[in-house]
């Protein structure tokens, strides 16, 4: 998952949980560290001292009474449910360390929540010690959240590059998802859309030496790419991506394998469907440019040999299914080198 995405998720779990109906979470927090402060101060200041039981009770009692003015478990278990169902849209693609802290985070929520019907509606005084207990869990807990969310945050700055764009030039973001992502095979992904956009930038007579492809973030795990180049480019390196994708995943077949691209030009051309969007720019796309048939050709091999190993992609927020979801565990994963052109970006 890119990392905006998920700073994003991280960001809607949070506002789910700061809802109004959690009010009351948030008052019994300040209450108890508010309680616990005076506690430590007054031992320090008085060494006589001391805290009784009906102390502690009539004091975590007034804490409770106060937050709980609002409580209804009904609203608290709706919204609770909306953090849950976002855990399980998103659970393939976040962290397992992100899901476990989002869990745990809930559970101690159901937690708190029973005992605070126990203590508000059943006068049940053995659920003092266990509201108390799950206050300070759920505030770290919280914390937890947080810090992993502003360490996401930090991380995305630091892998940034600032680059001073031209006027026609634009930001592309795509993202490449594979159940077997290894360092080749990410290095493979990265070939490919340097061939394909160099390609590209031939078919359409712009120097790529002038608009070279720049990474502006780069982020391994699902292969998540946010790069910077020629405007009139990106728009046909999302048009071949996406049709590419819509193409494998229309032709895939049940005993595992994809239909291959053909070497025959006319073949290639309508499988990327761009043809009229290059008639329209005054590029000759007939079968005498040698130059188009041959960077078609690198193109559709590229294509071959990299999208058949990745289940989905995602291109500036849209996605396109590969693999149909009842087909992936039928890949099996054979990483290949491209011979057809060096990898040559400038970061």
């Amino acid at each position: 998952m890119k990392i905006d995405k998920l700073i994003a998720t991280i960001e809607k779990f949070e506002s789910i949980l700061e809802k109004e109906e959690f009010d009351f979470i948030k008052s019994i927090e300040e209450g108890l560290i508010q309680y616990k402060s005076s506690i430590e101060n007054s031992f320090l200041s008085n060494p006589g001292f001391s805290l009784h039981g009906n102390t502690y009770t009539n004091a975590i009692t007034n804490i409770l009474n106060e937050s709980l003015k609002s409580f209804s478990s009904l609203n608290v278990g709706r919204s609770s449910k909306l953090a849950e169902d976002l855990i399980d849209d998103q659970k393939e693609t976040l962290p397992m360390d992100l899901i476990a802290l989002m869990k745990k985070y809930l559970s101690e929520l159901h937690s708190v929540i029973k005992e605070v019907d126990n203590f508000k509606y059943k006068n049940d005084l053995l659920s003092i010690p266990k509201i108390h207990a799950l206050g300070f869990e759920i505030h770290n807990s919280k914390t937890s959240i947080s810090s992993y969310r502003k360490s996401l945050l930090n991380f995305k700055n630091l892998l940034s590059h600032d680059y001073e764009s031209k006027d026609d030039e634009r930001i592309f973001e795509i993202s490449f998802y594979s159940d077997n992502i290894l360092l080749q095979a990410h290095a493979l992904m990265s070939s490919m859309l340097d061939i394909i956009y160099n390609e590209l930038c031939n078919i359409l007579n712009i120097m790529s030496n002038e608009y070279p492809l720049k990474i502006i973030i780069l982020h391994s795990g699902s292969d998540d790419f946010k790069l910077l180049g020629n405007s009139t480019v990106f728009s046909f390196l999302e048009l071949v991506l996406s049709n590419s994708g819509q193409y494998f995943f229309a032709n895939y077949t049940k005993d595992g394998e994809f239909k291959k691209l053909s070497v025959q030009f006319n073949d290639i051309a309508n499988k990327l469907r761009i043809m009229k969007e290059l008639e329209l720019l005054g590029i000759d796309v007939s079968e005498s440019n040698k130059s188009l048939q041959k960077s078609l050709l690198y193109i559709a091999r590229v294509l071959d040999d990299n999208l058949r190993f990745q289940y989905k992609m995602e291109i500036n927020g849209s996605e396109y299914k590969i693999i149909p979801d009842d087909k992936r565990s039928q890949i099996a994963y054979e990483p290949k080198l491209i011979e057809y052109k060096p990898l040559d970006i400038t970061v």
